[in-house]
């Protein structure tokens, strides 16, 4: 038998208990602070409203989409303005811009339906975890 090795099993167990009571008491006090979510969203929606921006551009052929838009939100942090505004205003990108449809234009517009593949790797993730542990 291998004695020396099996003494140290009691001892992970108790530790492996002690973590999941001590992750269990701080998961019962977990909430979500609604208000600074918001907060947070509101400081930082112009650089969501980005991604989905220029994807959507070379989407509709823009030859450089994400320079483009790299340069936007660079000027929008520098002027105060919003990277929508600016984007609206700069008739260089009206002709992709046309191209949108109302779809489109509304996740530009309203960023806080933006949710890029975060379904999609969710899904992937738990099909995953669903497979390795045969649940």
């Amino acid at each position: 038998t291998n004695s020396a090795s099996s003494r140290f099993t009691p001892e992970i167990l108790v530790g492996f208990l002690a973590s999941l009571v001590r992750i269990n008491r701080v998961m019962k006090k977990l909430v979500v602070d609604k208000k600074n979510l918001q907060k947070n969203f509101d400081q930082n929606k112009d650089m969501i409203t980005a991604e989905p921006l220029y994807i959507l551009l070379a989407s509709h052929n823009h030859p450089d989409a994400h320079q483009y838009v790299r340069e936007k939100t660079l000027e929008s942090q520098r002027t105060g303005k919003s990277l929508r505004e600016l984007v609206k205003k700069d008739k260089t990108v009206q002709p992709y811009l046309k191209k949108f449809s109302r779809k489109q234009m509304e996740l530009i517009e309203h960023p806080e339906t933006y949710t890029g593949m975060a379904v999609q790797k969710t899904e992937e993730a738990c099909a995953y975890w669903r497979k390795k542990l045969k649940i």
